[in-house]
């Protein structure tokens, strides 16, 4: 009798702790299962990139010009790509500064990249223009023509006009002043000096007036090199330097550059230095 309560009294413990065992054991496994059961949330990615949010703007700066003076207050500055009849951007000329600030923005989905940039001034037509570039920055200066007959304030009527225009674009828009000298505009040292190519354009190439003469150098540089002139070297100048001129910016700079003549009285009149 005493042998078998010791055995009751020791199986008894020993059957709680197997059972306490056997729930715990459970528990962990459901614990484990709860724990790996949950998934993390996932890392979400941007919903947006360069891409998506457009290229940053190319912005332009400068001063804004009509029959060469300053526009009046609240002229429009219209930026167009490609030639497209819808403006790209718009911006007023700062009030009492005749300067602007245009950001040209590339739309999410376009590709501005290496197209046309022109431009309006109250809907005139802009003699410069540009390429667009990825978030490029460039001061470009606009000059326009009201149409309106100036002969008698200027003594030259459209001719005028048009020089002033390439004034412009030699000096500001065309790059040409980086390289080229002309009295009183730029002092370029890279190609020849053109402060008296008006007069000397006649004496370059036999058989091409002056005017001929100077649209073929700006339309092909490297059809004629002129001999006996200072820095006049074959290969500087290419035709890639002019070939984003338009044809109206072309005429414009050959009206200017015909205006580059000889001084008309003076021990300095003639033909003066090649």
């Amino acid at each position: 009798m005493r042998s078998r309560l010791w055995l009751v009294t020791w199986l008894v413990p020993a059957m709680f702790f197997i059972i306490a065992g056997c729930g715990g054991g459970a528990s962990e496994t459901a614990g484990t299962t709860a724990t790996t059961s949950t998934t993390a949330p996932a890392t979400q990615e941007p919903t947006q990139s360069i891409g998506g949010i457009g290229a940053p703007p190319y912005v332009f700066v400068g001063k804004v010009s009509i029959d060469g003076s300053p526009v009046p207050d609240g002229a429009v500055v219209t930026a167009f790509i490609d030639g497209k009849s819808g403006p790209a951007a718009q911006t007023e000329v700062i009030k009492g500064d005749g300067s602007y600030v245009l950001k040209l923005e590339q739309p999410s989905g376009s590709d501005y990249k290496g197209k046309a940039v022109t431009f309006t001034v109250s809907d005139l037509n802009a003699s410069a223009s540009a390429t667009w570039e990825f978030g490029g920055a460039d001061e470009v200066n606009l000059s326009v023509s009201s149409g309106a007959d100036t002969s008698t304030a200027t003594g030259g009527g459209e001719a005028t006009d048009l020089a002033a225009q390439g004034r412009d674009i030699f000096a500001d828009g065309g790059g040409c002043d980086a390289c080229h000298t002309v009295e009183g505009v730029s002092t370029g040292m890279v190609g020849p000096d053109l402060t008296h190519i008006g007069g000397q354009g006649a004496e370059r190439k036999p058989g091409l007036s002056a005017k001929e003469y100077i649209t073929e150098s700006i339309r092909d540089p490297e059809a004629f090199v002129a001999t006996g002139v200072e820095r006049a070297v074959p290969g500087i100048m290419t035709q890639g330097i002019t070939a984003w001129l338009s044809d109206g910016e072309v005429d414009a700079l050959v009206a200017f550059l015909l205006d580059q003549k000889y001084p008309a009285v003076g021990p300095t009149a003639g033909p003066g230095p090649g």
